[in-house]
């Protein structure tokens, strides 16, 4: 019964391949789904993404800015800069950007993004996918942390249902417990597209903003686009 649900397109471990990653890292990597990098970017790097993040949501007026790379320099420059994508060169091989998102959770939109595979918003050849999340205000538990299953990752693509707005969600049941993740500017998440990951909504009165870029590897086709915007939501 299990093949009705999962979409056996394997995950393709990374080996180690560059200066930018450590070999435990990228055995974390392989082994979770999702990998922090601490401290990456130095205040001086992050003040003008912040900068250009809140400029993009002042002109938009709302909860997320589809394609930000391609709307303000600063932001193109990291998105195309050489530790962006040497990090995931490393980790997905060559590769190109599939989305590129903002996303602005809060108090006043209490919506949590709930459990899902960023995977399943398209339709590829096979599962070189993954995301670079760089928070330009800190993401707690007070303001919707970032929640990931470990491992999850290595199932495959999962079936998901129809929820509201557009969004899609599986059932996590049968998983183990989920582990928060708490990121300051700076810091930078690194998410295979397979890994479950959600976030609660944010009933403090602490904005959260996000600068999200998905990228596939270069040999890997699109057979079908996102349908929504609902993936920008993480």
């Amino acid at each position: 019964m299990i093949d009705q649900f999962v979409d056996k397109r394997a995950f393709q471990e990374a080996t180690p391949s560059g200066p930018l990653l450590t070999a435990d890292q990228v055995s974390a990597f392989n082994k979770d789904g999702f990998l922090i990098l601490r401290q990456a970017l130095t205040v001086e790097e992050v003040e003008p993404l912040r900068k250009a993040a809140e400029g993009l949501f002042a002109s938009s007026g709302g909860e997320w800015v589809s394609a930000p790379e391609k709307q303000h320099p600063d932001l193109q420059a990291y998105a195309y800069g050489s530790f962006v994508q040497g990090v995931i060169g490393e980790l997905n091989g060559p590769s190109e950007v599939l989305l590129g998102f903002l996303y602005r959770k809060q108090c006043t939109s209490p919506v949590p993004k709930l459990w899902h595979q960023d995977g399943v918003y398209w339709e590829m050849s096979d599962a070189r996918v993954m995301a670079i999340f760089t928070p330009v205000t800190p993401i707690n538990e007070r303001n919707g942390a970032i929640h990931v299953i470990p491992g999850s990752h290595r199932i495959g693509r999962l079936f998901h249902r129809a929820s509201s707005n557009y969004n899609l969600v599986c059932d996590v049941g049968a998983f183990r417990e989920p582990k928060v993740v708490e990121l300051e500017p700076g810091d930078v998440m690194l998410l295979h597209s397979y890994t479950l990951h959600c976030s609660p909504a944010n009933p403090s009165p602490d904005t959260r903003i996000n600068f999200g870029l998905h990228f596939h590897n270069r040999e890997n086709r699109i057979v079908r686009d996102a349908p929504t915007a609902a993936i920008y939501e993480n």
